[in-house]
């Protein structure tokens, strides 16, 4: 009986730690897919979804559990649907967003057709802002810049207002300095586009909460080289490919990403750098509140002549001084 006992009690164990081993492989295959930042979502026949990952719940707006045996089109009703089924074809969002579907078929492993949802929004609106720049005229230019910012927008707004604001107050600091409209104007666009380069950097790493590991710091640091390699092959008449190079490298050459010294910096990326600075410490950011004027004009006189400019820095603390607004809210140039 003894043996009986133990046998029974083997086979339980066994059953246990099979259950087990399921679980944990259900919970990696789930962390997986949360993971992947394409939006992957399993439909049955009736178009009701099985499985879904993070990335289509934050789609639909809703939570991951909140998806499961809902019809698709009820959640997202934008979707084109092709004799009860969804289209193939590239879809566009009421936000804007442009989507390459992708449909791999039925998987006897999941009961249900798998449907992957690849962010195409960045390349379409390239491609638009390339048709546009060969029309071969200023204001043509223009909507190309413009075209580019409304791209940066949809994958990451704060990053827009914050380049906005920064092209503001770059106009203003120009125009303080007797640089010229057109000038003027040039250093605004340069400095609308100039994190633009940010489009490849993971929203999860531009707005973490906390510290930063090493290799995101590097992540980050690729964006004026990654924003250089997008508009590198458009000719524009103001300094934009200069400005989204250099706006992080310094006088003293401790800047990023060529460390360049002194006048090897284009004048308009140090006016840019110096609006960079101050509006990125009066602006509230995901991981930290705005430190404050004084704060960021402590900076810029520790700074002076050093990292920066002592004319630009002089100019930008005495325009922002005689305005006595708050930056952030788009007031300077006009």
């Amino acid at each position: 009986m003894g043996r009986g006992n133990m046998k029974d009690l083997s086979s339980t164990e066994s059953l246990e730690d099979h259950t087990s081993s399921i679980d944990i492989i259900h919970q990696q295959w789930v962390a997986t897919l949360d993971a992947v930042r394409f939006a992957i979502v399993v439909l049955d026949g009736k178009s009701n979804i099985i499985r879904a990952n993070q990335s289509f719940a934050s789609l639909a707006n809703t939570s991951v559990e909140d998806t499961i045996h809902q019809n698709v089109f009820d959640l997202l009703p934008w979707l084109v649907e092709a004799e009860g089924r969804i289209a193939n074809v590239i879809q566009s969002t009421p936000c804007g967003q442009v989507f390459q579907i992708v449909n791999n078929g039925a998987d006897l492993r999941l009961y249900g057709e798998i449907y992957i949802f690849e962010d195409v929004t960045s390349e379409s609106v390239f491609a638009v802002a390339e048709k546009t720049y060969h029309l071969n005229s200023n204001k043509a230019l223009v909507d190309t810049i413009e075209t580019l910012s409304r791209a940066h927008e949809i994958t990451d707004p704060y990053s827009v207002l914050h380049s906005l604001n920064v092209a503001d107050i770059s106009k203003g600091i120009a125009l303080a300095m007797g640089l010229s409209d057109s000038e003027a104007v040039g250093i605004f666009y340069g400095a609308q586009v100039h994190d633009i380069g940010k489009l490849n950097t993971p929203s999860s790493i531009l707005n973490k909460p906390g510290r930063l590991a090493h290799a995101e710091i590097n992540l980050i640091r690729m964006h004026p080289e990654t924003g250089y390699s997008i508009v590198k092959d458009l000719e524009f008449p103001w300094p934009i490919h200069d400005i989204i190079l250099q706006h992080h490298e310094r006088l003293d050459g401790t800047g990023y990403p060529a460390g360049l010294k002194g006048d090897e910096i284009s004048f308009a990326a140090q006016i840019v750098s110096v609006a960079d600075v101050v509006e990125s410490m009066t602006s509230h950011r995901p991981y930290r509140p705005a430190l404050g004027q004084e704060v960021a004009f402590d900076e810029l006189k520790r700074g002076r002549g050093v990292s920066y400019n002592s004319d630009v820095v002089d100019t930008c603390i005495d325009i922002l001084s005689q305005e006595n607004r708050s930056i952030g809210t788009r007031v300077l140039g006009g």
